[in-house]
């Protein structure tokens, strides 16, 4: 626990309860800090929280703690306690007709069609140059043209509609990290992916899981913060006004607010239209996710999938289940599919659910007689798009943003960050340390 800080509290506004926007106000309260927190949503978890249906219990998405930080591995432990499971990895990826293991193993590379598997290895020998740009340039060079065309390619267009060779290298190398997460697993080029399929590792991925689903994690860390003296409001959606010499308001539908730092983890975009006025387009993708209650699902055991087909409308599906088996009844099952959706796009929930009921049945996944239920979220903000000229813009947003020295940005809304929950909670940790130690600085003698 870091020091308090014993002259006069400094304040401090959080603007979304998320996972960074919680480990923030957790650290800063218990330091002394004056923190009030301010979540849109009816409650904390943002990016991560649960949603619920009657005796089912839906992450958003395939959440799992899984960290190489000693520091946020015992930061986990310390708030969960022993509220938790640690479960293995086994996930998939759904191209060419079949299911494969992912990350790929030597069953895969025997199951590809002979003519995918004679071009993969004229790859390894005739892969272009990378162009220093493009996710485009980026897979070819490592992947080949095969790899590129049978799943890269028409999973980005699926899931970021945009033109790959539109996209940032920046993009191509996150979503392989995020793919992998596991350092130990090299799948980074085409060369690594033979070897890893053709020799693979006996390491075991390791996950930590929160008993009861990811609400019981963010539950846990709001009832700390409250118990440091912070302060938590819900329903209450906060926007950004400028104030006299580089200050700031945080204006709620009740109350304008005022602190010594106000700590932003929504959206970067909202904070630089309120403040400076439309800048530069950074843009968002929206998630449509179909929380499935069904009577059977044929998983075999995995975790998540990802649909690179573009005959099939879903993108990622993850199942419940395999996190912790008390998410679901015991006579049922139940799936998240995941669809996304262009900022500001409209989402035909009645004629997708049909196609997502298709897609399942199709897959193998989930017959159409065993869907009992399908429960709709809209979920905004849920990825940044990574254009070739995003750097650029970002860098004019965080520049217009610098003028205010009070606004502190953070999270993966805040940092326009395509990351996983554990980055944003080192990045918190290592956001509050600094600001602690700026503050203990500046108290008076």
């Amino acid at each position: 626990m870091p020091a308090r800080i014993d002259h006069p509290s400094p304040s401090a506004i959080v603007v979304g309860g998320g996972v960074a926007g919680l480990c923030l106000a957790d650290k800063l309260s218990a330091a002394g800090i004056r923190v009030t927190i301010l979540e849109k949503e009816e409650k904390v978890g943002g990016l991560a929280r649960s949603l619920v249906h009657g005796d089912f219990v839906f992450d958003i998405g395939p959440k799992r703690f899984h960290t190489y930080s000693p520091s946020v591995e015992n930061y986990l432990h310390e708030i969960l306690g022993r509220a938790y499971r640690t479960i293995g990895r086994k996930s998939s990826v759904y191209f060419l007709g079949r299911l494969h293991p992912w990350p790929l193993q030597t069953s895969s590379v025997f199951r590809l069609p002979p003519l995918v598997l004679a071009r993969c290895l004229v790859d390894l020998f005739r892969k272009p140059r990378f162009d220093g740009t493009s996710f485009s340039s980026y897979i070819l060079s490592r992947y080949g043209k095969t790899l590129y065309q049978v799943f890269f390619r028409d999973y980005t267009r699926k899931f970021c509609h945009e033109d790959p060779e539109q996209m940032h290298e920046a993009w191509a190398q996150g979503s392989i990290h995020r793919a992998i997460i596991d350092k130990r697993f090299d799948q980074g080029s085409l060369l690594a992916v033979a070897r890893m399929a053709l020799l693979p590792k006996r390491a075991v991925t390791r996950f930590l899981y929160p008993l009861g689903g990811m609400d019981r994690f963010h539950e846990a860390l709001a009832a700390r913060v409250q118990r440091q003296g912070g302060r938590i409001h819900v329903n209450t959606p906060a926007r950004l006004v400028a104030g006299q010499g580089g200050t700031l308001i945080v204006e709620t539908p009740d109350a304008a607010h005022r602190a010594d730092r106000v700590f932003w983890t929504a959206p970067i975009t909202e904070a630089h239209d309120s403040l400076v006025g439309r800048g530069p387009h950074l843009k968002h993708l929206t998630l449509a996710l179909f929380l499935i209650e069904a009577r059977r699902v044929c998983d075999d055991g995995n975790q998540w999938t990802y649909f690179s087909s573009p005959e099939l409308l879903i993108s990622r599906t993850s199942y419940p289940r395999s996190f912790d088996p008390g998410l679901v009844p015991r006579d049922a099952g139940s799936i998240v599919a995941e669809v996304t959706v262009p900022e500001g796009g409209s989402v035909q929930w009645d004629r997708w659910e049909e196609l997502v009921i298709r897609d399942l049945h199709e897959a193998g996944v989930c017959r159409h007689e065993d869907v009992r239920a399908v429960h709709h979220a809209r979920i905004p903000y849920a990825y940044p798009v990574y254009e070739l000229r995003y750097q650029d813009a970002l860098k004019r947003v965080m520049g217009d943003l610098a003028a205010f020295p009070a606004l502190v940005l953070a999270g993966r809304c805040g940092k326009f960050w395509y990351n996983n929950m554990d980055d944003s909670l080192e990045d918190s940790m290592q956001i509050a340390a600094r600001e602690l130690t700026a503050w203990r600085r500046s108290a008076p003698a």
